[in-house]
C-alpha cells in the first residue's frame, strides 16, 4: 500500500505531522509513505526512515506546475492523507480524484482508492474561542489531531508516542554557524546544554524577556556549569541581550543565523529545551529531548512526548483565548497567563523532565 501525505508548511505543523508518517509506517499494513511539501520545507524531511520519497514544489510555483506534477504521480498511490486542508491541497485532491476516476473506468474491478482529510475544525474553533463552548479537547495536542483521521483507514490505530519520530542529519551542515557552535562547545564543555527559544511568531505567545533572564539565574544557582544555546529568527536580534549579559563562554547565540534545518540540528545537540509555544518545541517533542513548553493564551501547542512538560497558569477563565497568539488579550492584566508563570515553575518543570528521562534510562 502506497500512501501520500500532503503537508506543505509550516515548521511546527510539519514536525507534528511526522507522527502520522511514523504511525502509518509502523502499522500492521506496513505501507510505503511518501510526502508532498513545499520546497523550502523539504530538507526537514530528507533521510527520515518513515518517509520513502519526497515530492517538493517551488514556493512561488504556479498552479499549473502543481497540477502537472500531481497528475504524473497520482496513479502511484492507493491512499492520500490531506494533512493540510487548504486551497493548494484541495487542488491536489481534485487532480488525484480525476486521475483515479479515469483509472477506474479502465479497470473497474481494481481496489478502491481513498482520500482522507484532516479538518481544520473552523466552526468548532470559532465556538470554542468566541463562546467558550466545549467543542475542542482541553488540552488540545496537535500531534494527536494529525493521527485521528488515520482511523478511517486503520480503525484500531493506537497512539503511541514512546519513540522519537525525527532523526537529525547524520552529515553536519557546512553552515559556518554550526561549525562555530561545535568549536564553542568543545572550548566550553560545562555541564548540561539547555536550548532556549524565547521568541514566537506572535508577541502574545512570548514569555517576557525578563523572565528568561530570571530563569537562567535560577537554574545557575544549582547548576552553575550549565551552558545555553539561544535560537531565534532574523527578526529576533533583541534576544542577543541574553548573550551580552551572561557572556559568550556561557551562551551561544544562533539567532538569525541559521536555516530551519540548521536550527533543528542545533537543537538536537541540546540536553534540554525551554521554549514558548513555537515550532522548535515540536522539534524537541519529536526528538524526545527533555523540554518545558511555556503556554500562555494559545490552545494548540501541547506536547505529547514522555519527557516534555508544560509550564502554564491553568485556572484563568479567559484561557485559552487564541489559537496562535494573534488575537488581543482579553484579561484586565495584559498577558496575565504568561506573567504568572514564574522562573521557579519553569525550573521545577525542567527538573521533572530530566528526572523522567533518567528514570526511563534506568528501566532499560
Amino acid at each position: 500500500m502506497r500512501i501520500l501525505i500532503l503537508r506543505f508548511s509550516s515548521f511546527g505543523d510539519i514536525f507534528q505531522a511526522l507522527e502520522a508518517a511514523r504511525h502509518l509506517n509502523e502499522s500492521s499494513r506496513s505501507p510505503s509513505v511518501d510526502w508532498m511539501t513545499r520546497e523550502d520545507f523539504a530538507p526537514l524531511l530528507l533521510n527520515q526512515k518513515f518517509i520513502s520519497k519526497i515530492h517538493a514544489f517551488p514556493r512561488g510555483g504556479s498552479v499549473f506546475e502543481l497540477i502537472r506534477q500531481v497528475w504524473k504521480i497520482a496513479a502511484d498511490y492507493d491512499h492520500v492523507y490531506d494533512a493540510h486542508s487548504n486551497l493548494r491541497s484541495f487542488i491536489v485532491r481534485f487532480v488525484i480524484r480525476l486521475k483515479w476516476l479515469l483509472l477506474r473506468l479502465k479497470h473497474p474491478l481494481a481496489p478502491r482508492r481513498r482520500i482522507v482529510r484532516r479538518s481544520k475544525e473552523r466552526l468548532r474553533r470559532f465556538l470554542f474561542f468566541k463562546f467558550r463552548w466545549n467543542t475542542l479537547p482541553v488540552p488540545y495536542r496537535g500531534a494527536e489531531s494529525f493521527l485521528l483521521p488515520l482511523r478511517n483507514w486503520i480503525p484500531n490505530l493506537e497512539f503511541n508516542f514512546s519513540s522519537p519520530s525525527w532523526t537529525p542529519p547524520s552529515e553536519q551542515s557546512s553552515n559556518p554557524v554550526l561549525l562555530d557552535f561545535f568549536k564553542w562547545r568543545s572550548e566550553n564543555p560545562g555541564g548540561e546544554l539547555i536550548a532556549l527559544a524565547p521568541s514566537a511568531a506572535w508577541p502574545n505567545k512570548r514569555w517576557p524577556m525578563e523572565r528568561w533572564r530570571f530563569f537562567v539565574l535560577e537554574w545557575m544557582k544549582e547548576s552553575p556549569d550549565t551552558r545555553f544555546l539561544l535560537l531565534g529568527g532574523p527578526d529576533d536580534k533583541f534576544l542577543n541581550e541574553i548573550e551580552k549579559e551572561f557572556g559568550s563562554s556561557r551562551v551561544f547565540s544562533a539567532v538569525g543565523k541559521t536555516s530551519l534545518l540548521d536550527s533543528a540540528t542545533l537543537l538536537s545537540h541540546a540536553t534540554a529545551v525551554v521554549a514558548n509555544d513555537t515550532g522548535l518545541l515540536h522539534v524537541a517533542d519529536r526528538l524526545h529531548t527533555p523540554s518545558v513548553v511555556i503556554i500562555g493564551p494559545t490552545a494548540f501547542g501541547y506536547p505529547v512526548a514522555p519527557f516534555s512538560r508544560i509550564a502554564e497558569v491553568s485556572n484563568l477563565p479567559c484561557k485559552p483565548c487564541s489559537k496562535d497568539g494573534r488575537d488581543p488579550c482579553t484579561n484586565q492584566v495584559k498577558l496575565k497567563c504568561l506573567l504568572d508563570v514564574s522562573e521557579k515553575q519553569v525550573a521545577m518543570k525542567l527538573r521533572e523532565a530530566f528526572q523522567a528521562k533518567t528514570e526511563s534510562r534506568n528501566l532499560v
